[in-house]
Parts: C-alpha cells; sequence; structure tokens
C-alpha cells in the first residue's frame, strides 16, 4: 500500500528510503522502506513481504492537517490495525469510515483507485498484513463471510468492504508488538512473523465468532418479543400483566421490559393500555354500554383505573369523550 500526496505537495516532496537518525528507533529490520516529507510533515512505510501475506508499518508525524490518498497496485485483503489515531477515511465504492484508535478489522481495498484519509496534525501509528488470494482461500470453509472480501479480490472488484471492527486489548498489542519488535533474520524472521500473523487472525476470528453468537441470541430474543407484541394486540382485553407475558417471552421482568422498549419502542404496559384504549374509543363511539363495561370489555379490571389512563391519552374522561362523539354526529 502506498499513500500519495495532494498533487500540488508533490513539487516540495522529498522521498528516501533511508530512514533519517531522528526517527531510527521506528526502523523494522530487513524491511522495504519509503521515507516521505513534505511541508504537512512526514510519514514513514516499511514493508517485509512475501508470496502469501506482506506487512505493512505506517507512522506518520503530521504538522498540519492534510489528506493523503491509500492506493495499491493490486486489489487487496488486509487486516488493518490502527495503533495510536483516529483516521478519517472514504473508501472507494463503500463510502465515509474512521480507522479508529486501538481497534482492528478486515478491509477489501479496490486496486488503482483514490481513496482518501484526512490527518489532523499529531502523530499517527498503523499497521496492516494484506493476504494473497491462496492464503485467504484457506479460512473460508470456517469462515465463510471471509467470502466476499475472497470473492472481490479475485474479481478485482472496484467497490470496497469492510468487516466488523474490534478493540485491540492488551493480548492483541502483545501479538503486534511482537511483529513490530522481532530482532531475527531470514528465513526465521519469516517463519516468526507468519506464526504471529496466525495468532492475530485467531484473535479476530475468536472475537468474530462471539460477536455472531451474541448476534444471534439478540436476534431470537428480538423474535420473541414482536411474537409478544403480536399476542398482545390480539389478547389485550384478555387479563394479561406485564409479569406474565415476560414469562412468556422465557425472559426475566427487567430484561423482558428493557428489550421490549428497545424493540417496539415503548414500554410493554404502555404498549398494551393504548391498544386498550384504542378499542375503548371505538365502544363509546358506536355502542352505549356502561363506562364500567367498557372498560372490563377491553381488558381492565378497574373502572377508575380505565378513567386515569383514557384521560391521559385524550385529555378528557370517557364520560365527556362520549358526549363530545355524539355531538359531533
Amino acid at each position: 500500500m502506498k499513500f500519495k500526496v495532494p498533487l500540488h505537495m508533490e513539487p516540495n516532496v522529498r522521498t528516501s528510503n533511508q530512514i533519517p537518525s531522528k526517527y531510527a528507533r521506528y526502523s523494522i529490520p530487513n524491511a522495504q522502506t519509503e521515507f516521505i516529507e513534505g511541508d504537512f510533515g512526514t510519514f514513514l512505510t516499511q514493508e517485509f513481504i512475501t508470496p502469501q501475506w506482506a506487512i505493512g508499518w505506517l507512522n506518520f508525524f503530521i504538522k498540519e492537517d492534510t489528506h493523503l490518498y491509500p492506493t495499491t497496485a493490486e486489489p487487496m485483503v488486509a487486516l488493518y490495525s490502527t495503533i495510536d489515531g483516529n483516521i478519517p477515511c472514504t473508501l472507494e465504492g463503500f463510502g465515509e469510515l474512521v480507522l479508529q484508535n486501538r481497534k482492528y478489522g478486515f478491509y477489501y481495498i479496490p486496486p488503482e483507485v483514490k481513496n482518501d484519509a484526512f490527518f489532523a496534525s499529531g502523530d499517527y501509528d498503523a499497521m496492516y498484513i494484506s493476504f494473497s488470494p491462496a492464503f485467504l482461500s484457506q479460512f473460508i470453509d470456517h469462515h465463510p463471510q471471509f467470502g466476499d472480501l475472497y470473492n472481490r479480490q479475485q474479481q478485482e472488484v472496484q467497490n470496497g468492504q469492510v468487516l466488523p471492527v474490534y478493540p485491540i486489548t492488551q493480548h492483541e498489542l502483545g501479538i503486534l508488538n511482537k511483529i513490530r519488535y522481532s530482532n531475527l533474520h531470514g528465513k526465521p524472521q519469516e517463519l516468526s512473523l507468519q506464526a504471529r500473523i496466525h495468532d492475530l487472525l485467531v484473535a479476530y476470528f475468536m472475537v468474530h465468532d462471539v460477536a455472531d453468537k451474541v448476534e444471534t441470541v439478540e436476534s431470537e430474543v428480538e423474535r420473541r418479543i414482536r411474537d409478544t407484541a403480536g399476542y398482545i394486540s390480539h389478547n389485550y382485553h384478555l387479563p394479561l400483566t406485564v409479569a406474565d407475558l415476560s414469562k412468556r417471552t422465557r425472559l426475566n421482568l427487567s430484561k423482558f421490559e428493557k428489550m421490549f422498549k428497545q424493540v417496539i419502542g415503548q414500554s410493554p404496559k404502555k404498549y398494551m393500555e393504548e391498544l386498550r384504549i384504542k378499542e375503548a374509543v371505538r365502544l363509546l363511539e358506536c355502542t352505549e354500554i356502561t363506562i364500567a363495561d367498557v372498560a372490563f370489555k377491553v381488558g381492565f379490571a378497574d373502572p377508575n383505573y380505565f378513567s386515569s389512563v383514557f384521560k391521559k391519552l385524550h385529555n378528557v374522561s370517557p364520560r365527556e369523550y362520549r358526549q363530545n362523539s355524539s355531538g359531533r354526529s
């Protein structure tokens, strides 16, 4: 991956494959280096490349707000980790996103397109690991959600894609540090880096699979809540209680009330009372049965409480509503 500067900055940009002594502590042994300096500041890209994967270490030292343009010559599937900083971006064919501080996730980056990354003044630290199609294909059977990224890479699709991003905990940070500060050389270094890549992938897959299970559980709970709302809409005239409804949904009372409001938009008590009052309005307008009988027919055990709820919703008592309705007719 390369970062291009805006055209108007290019005449004042200096590029080198040597790291100035000021930034020597960021040097990665045996990495291919590109150091770019301009009026906006500097950035340093270091890559370790094999046929199966490539690791890129990215450091930005920005003196004034600027846009840089991440590009790739080949379609790229990468696990990108933002170690320090928040970077607002526009990914071609996907739209706006933020590479968030201490988070990592999978991205598909189309080839030869102008993505946009905005850097406010400050220092940024990131790392990406890109994968060949052959390397990625071995995970698809066990993690089919990566099939879309693989297919996009194979077909060189021009629309970017993003899989869920997750926090970088101390565990993932430890793996990233082992990748960055490996002091091996040659084949031992490559084997060590590949082992740490697998460690990072295992960490991501574990979090991803847990998140999938949580989402599945939440979807099942949401389905049960909607089923219960449907049950209420057909049986509001019965002596239902919120406690009984929570048992029907197989949730404790507190969880049921919280989830019902989250899914339906109001508490189960209010949802049930509004259905009852809606039917009460119809009975008051179309029948002459007593107010008490209206209350009982729509599910209220106490006519006084029925009148109180009715007045809250319509600003008049049931009796006054009937009189007004009769006057209008």
